[in-house]
């Protein structure tokens, strides 16, 4: 019965989360495969096995092809150098080896990445709340959003339908 799921793991998780934030929480996690799909179970409430591994696969490759493309994102070795002048303190000197610098990058790359998601986010949200006749909008992330301009044109026709039924019985 399993097998007849027509399911995505798209069905729990925007792209917008695939291409940031859950890369972002896979370097931040120690790249610990466990907690991502933990944080995939509790955050997003996904329980089927087959797309656990697939979501897992997806956020895996999603990392790999920003490590694979970073000198085409914008990583610079030269503003990383490895004589230790870039660290905030004395006591990390020696600590970081590339590949940490090239994550600490990343974690940064992910993050303005979502920045800028999140804006686009909020200008869909301010379009869908000023627009239609639906008292709600449902997000692609799933967040129901309140329609201002539905919720205005039925108190409005409300308004009106009284008026005129005042004025006719009048």
């Amino acid at each position: 019965m399993e097998d007849d799921l027509d399911e995505s793991v798209f069905d729990y998780i925007s792209e917008f989360d695939f291409e940031g934030l859950l890369p972002l929480f896979w370097i931040k996690c120690g790249k610990d495969k466990e907690r991502l799909r933990q944080k995939l179970v509790n955050d997003y409430q996904m329980s089927h096995e087959g797309l656990l591994d697939e979501a897992v696969s997806d956020v895996i490759k999603n990392y790999e092809g920003a490590l694979f493309d970073k000198e085409f994102l914008g990583w610079n070795p030269n503003e990383w150098p490895m004589d230790g002048s870039y660290y905030s303190s004395d006591s990390l000197e020696g600590e970081l080896d590339e590949e940490a610098l090239i994550d600490i990058w990343l974690i940064q790359y992910f993050e303005e990445h979502l920045g800028h998601i999140d804006y686009l986010k909020g200008q869909t949200k301010d379009q869908q709340r000023s627009s239609g006749l639906f008292f709600q909008v449902r997000e692609a992330d799933g967040e129901d959003v309140i329609n201002k301009a539905g919720c205005w044109t039925v108190i409005v026709g409300i308004f009106l339908i009284i008026m005129l039924g005042t004025a006719f019985n009048s």
